[in-house]
């Protein structure tokens, strides 16, 4: 078993798996902005996996040969059924497993997820499944299902199945995402494991802003192994870069400001598509990775019918915004009265665990060949070897290459990061203009716009599903709103590249 767990530098960062959001393509945007130490798929569901196929997980396990080491995070209720998909995943070159029992959605807790921290023989059996793989098994979960005291006897039950790495996001699943992370039972975690499973590691989830906040966590409370950030990544996409204070400073003030970039799916258990709470799991919810072009593996997705992103789902409103700032109920509303409906994810859904999205949007029922699927039955909770520390990975970053070279489509390979090492992206990361960090970021954009581009054939996916992703990029310009209202009235990526380039223009960027 290849063990790259305790490879890793500590503490070691972890970009969340996040339903409709980690693909291939933004993995790949991520990589170059700011890359973590260990990626993670969309989360999958194993019974809708065996039962329907493809047609059940479009894209979910699409990853390029260049990222490792990538887990494939699966759930579900029938330990064969996770015995099934995680020797899929081998076969396919994932890295490891990572076993969801912490999503709270409606359709999850019925079977995996979270139901399973209620369950705890059951989900003993699904950890001992999944190790027949032959992958190192991970786990994914919250304190507790209701109180924040059941934290000690369902850790204390996880821990002693012989797990490499427990995730532990410090809220229960009643909690959702509407009240502060438990940062203070940190340190009683840490001296369980040490009294139970000292080798087992332990990472941290949960209201984490970046990499120098991890740090601060993992400085103060020592045995911390790794950090997990999921809605950061929204805030911004150079998350995982080393900042220095006055750039965290001017990163938690943004952040402190209530103007999300994504409110809904990044901290959240369930997707709500406009009043309806969409879970993915139903055949399946996994979260996947893309692979390179060239090297793609073996996971086609089935369209139009077999998309996970079905077209009903793709219109977005525009007009929107978080209902609170950080630190509050984030289930999301419009500036208006409607609910965005493809950005989002109710509480629902776990801030860094999303699941899937049923065929058809707004029907209760998916069916497959001639067998319906009630919503909820399935339980509705990379080629080359990638550095194993932190140091190979900063020297490849910081040596002028793409960290998918091959997939950038650049004819020389001599693509150049547009931010140093040591940089943010911001405005100080390079001698303090403005103007270089928002062509930092329209570059970006760009890169996503061009990896969709490549990918969509894989990962089965329509335009509208972008749109949930300008706001990260355009927000620090003057007029964001307009400009990302023009955005959203865009039907292609040609479209989208023509308003960049009179943003890119105007902005003298």
């Amino acid at each position: 078993m290849n063990d790259f767990w305790h490879q890793l530098p500590q503490p070691f960062f972890v970009l969340a798996p996040m339903e409709a959001v980690t693909d291939v393509v933004f993995r790949q945007v991520v990589a170059e902005a700011a890359a973590p130490d260990v990626w993670f798929s969309e989360f999958t569901n194993a019974t809708g996996w065996v039962h329907a196929g493809q047609k059940a997980i479009g894209g979910r396990l699409v990853k390029t040969n260049a990222e490792h080491p990538i887990v494939a995070q699966i759930w579900g209720g029938e330990p064969g059924d996770m015995e099934q998909l995680a020797t899929h995943c081998a076969q396919l070159g994932f890295d490891g497993i990572d076993i969801n029992m912490g999503c709270p959605a409606k359709s999850a807790i019925k079977s995996g997820g979270s139901a399973l921290i209620r369950q705890p023989e059951l989900a003993a059996a699904a950890i001992a499944s999944a190790k027949t793989a032959g992958l190192p098994v991970s786990v994914k979960t919250r304190l507790g299902y209701t109180h924040v005291d059941e934290w000690h006897n369902w850790l204390a039950h996880l821990l002693r199945q012989d797990i490499i790495n427990l995730t532990i996001h410090l809220r229960t699943k009643k909690e959702m995402s509407k009240v502060p992370a438990h940062f203070e039972l940190i340190d009683d975690i840490v001296a369980l494991r040490d009294e139970i499973a000292p080798h087992t590691l332990i990472t941290i989830n949960g209201d984490i802003t970046d990499r120098a906040h991890g740090e601060e966590l993992a400085t103060k409370n020592p045995g911390i192994n790794g950090i997990m950030i999921g809605r950061g990544i929204f805030h911004d996409p150079f998350c995982f870069a080393r900042k220095t204070a006055s750039t965290r400073a001017a990163t938690d003030n943004r952040q402190s400001s209530g103007y999300s970039a994504f409110p809904a799916e990044v901290g959240q258990d369930e997707l709500v598509v406009g009043d309806r709470p969409y879970t993915s799991g139903l055949m399946g919810g996994d979260g996947g990775e893309a692979a390179g072009p060239a090297r793609v593996t073996s996971e086609q997705p089935s369209h139009p019918e077999g998309s996970a992103f079905p077209a009903e789902r793709g219109q977005e409103d525009s007009n929107w915004r978080p209902r609170v700032p950080e630190g509050g109920d984030e289930r999301e509303e419009g500036r208006g009265n409607e609910a965005d409906p493809t950005r989002a994810a109710s509480d629902n859904h776990d801030t860094d665990e999303h699941s899937a999205f049923p065929a058809s949007v707004g029907q209760d029922k998916l069916v497959i060949s001639d067998r319906p699927y009630a919503r909820g039955v399935m339980g509705g909770d990379s080629g080359e070897a990638a550095e194993p520390t932190r140091a190979a990975t900063d020297n490849r970053q910081s040596s002028g290459y793409s960290a998918f070279p091959a997939e950038r489509g650049q004819e020389d390979g001599n693509w150049r990061p547009r931010v140093p090492e040591g940089s943010d992206g911001s405005e100080e990361g390079r001698g303090g203009e403005a103007i270089d960090k928002k062509h930092q970021l329209l570059h970006l954009l760009n890169r996503h716009l061009d990896l969709y581009d490549q990918w969509s054939d894989q990962t089965g996916r329509p335009y509208d599903t972008l749109k949930r992703f300008f706001k990260i990029y355009i927000r620090d310009f003057d007029g964001a709103k307009d400009i990302r209202d023009q955005l959203m009235h865009t039907s292609s990526t040609a479209e989208a590249r023509q308003v960049i380039r009179h943003l890119a223009a105007d902005n003298h960027a």
